[in-house]
């Protein structure tokens, strides 16, 4: 799990302008003991919260994770009606529930859906799956070499494709 947390540290910056993000782990189970709910915080303070969150557990419910994020943490406080909204899934695996239903609801609500593919050690990616979540092929990105290569590199990479050109966004300036 220390390369995934050293890749979501990474993929943010520090500062009271920065972007608002919440962090939860699902297999069977959304860990809501563990969440980072919606907020707008800085880089050594949670930090330390994505340390303690556990890497356990069995299952992989993809589609009650993304219904979990839309009901629960694009609904709660601290959503800023303002900034786009964008669900990052990471996952190693075929879910084992429906996806396109919660999938299609995020995206009817205006949701960015973009999926990161772990290569699994069996060398095997349901890439068509990954597809049905995100619903844009240049939505879905593959970290080849599994969890290894979720590396800060990695991250900055996956940052310059979700969020292009920082300098570009009106609140930098370009009105």
């Amino acid at each position: 799990m220390e390369q995934t947390e050293t890749v979501l540290c990474a993929l943010f910056e520090d500062g009271e302008d920065s972007m608002s993000f919440s962090i939860f782990r699902y297999n069977k189970l959304v860990d809501e003991t563990s969440s980072i709910p919606l907020i707008n915080s800085f880089k050594s303070n949670v930090e330390a919260r994505v340390n303690a969150i556990p890497y356990d557990g069995e299952g992989t419910r993809t589609g009650q994770a993304l219904k979990y994020a839309r009901d629960v943490i694009l609904s709660a406080e601290g959503n800023r009606d303002y900034a786009p909204d964008v669900v990052l899934l990471l996952t190693d695996g075929v879910s084992q529930d429906d996806v396109i239903t919660p999938a299609n609801a995020l995206r009817d609500d205006g949701v960015t859906l973009y999926t990161v593919g772990i290569m699994p050690p069996s060398g095997r990616l349901d890439t068509a799956h990954l597809l049905e979540i995100a619903g844009d092929i240049d939505h879905v990105i593959l970290a080849d070499n599994g969890f290894d290569g979720l590396t800060p590199i990695f991250a900055q990479e996956l940052s310059q494709h979700i969020c292009g050109d920082p300098c570009n966004h009106v609140r930098h300036g370009h009105e």
